[in-house]
């Protein structure tokens, strides 16, 4: 049970960026059961990742990154994925 986005942020990233590119409006769910850590912090934690790869996948949504995929310009998505986690 590890907290969202621990091992596969950017899978966790892709997720929120097509909720959001699809409309969904609705509610999001979590599953954990931290039975090594105390439950509380890792909740916490959780969402404060959650919160992180929603801003970014907003960014993502402001900078039309799926042209610059489509164009092929890896450094340059590369340049904007730096800038947005530094």
């Amino acid at each position: 049970d590890l907290v969202p986005g621990a091992v596969n942020v950017w899978d966790h990233v892709e997720f929120f960026y097509w909720l959001r590119k699809l409309g969904y409006q609705g509610w999001y769910n979590t599953d954990i059961f931290p039975y090594r850590e105390d439950g509380t912090e890792v909740l916490k934690r959780t969402v404060q990742v959650v919160e992180k790869c929603c801003r970014i996948a907003d960014q993502l949504m402001d900078r039309d990154v799926e042209q610059i995929i489509r164009d092929g310009k890896t450094m340059d998505m590369m340049e904007i994925l730096w800038d947005m986690v530094g």
